[in-house]
């Protein structure tokens, strides 16, 4: 086998080259991420909290507005809100949800606006959240009766 110095490859024969290519192949297939299920998008796991750290942030920051919203929204406006019962309100925050197996329990309380909780633990979709985001909409339409 003769070499010249502008050729690179030709030290190592075809055959050896074809079985380095082989053996990389082969380590690169080997280290891919497999998908955990069909469409997953097989995103590095500091990816996927990463983007599961913004959407938790859009959340809150979504919460917040519309907290925001539901405290001022009533004051500025002269339009009397509609009485309804806890469960009425309940089943409201079910429908608009999809969630009719939904277990909710809603407070009024004085000074902080209605209190919405689940004893559903674990709860992904809809989670608290989405739960609250509804809750607080219904807040500025409706006062539960006493």
């Amino acid at each position: 086998m003769t070499t010249s110095g502008n050729d690179k490859t030709a030290a190592l024969g075809q055959e050896a080259l074809d079985a380095v290519a082989d053996e990389l192949r082969a380590s690169f297939r080997r280290d891919e991420a497999k998908p955990a299920y069909l469409g997953d998008r097989m995103l590095p796991a500091d990816m996927e909290r990463k983007i599961t750290e913004i959407e938790r942030s859009v959340q809150t920051r979504d919460l917040g507005v519309s907290a925001v919203e539901s405290a001022l929204i009533p004051e500025l406006t002269d339009t009397p809100r509609e009485e309804r019962t806890v469960a009425q309100i309940a089943d409201m925050i079910r429908d608009e949800l999809g969630a009719p197996q939904l277990d909710l329990d809603i407070r009024d309380t004085e000074t902080e606006g209605w209190q919405v909780r689940t004893n559903q633990p674990n709860l992904s979709k809809p989670n608290i959240f989405d739960i609250m985001k509804v809750a607080n909409r219904l807040q500025q339409r409706y006062v539960l009766q006493r």
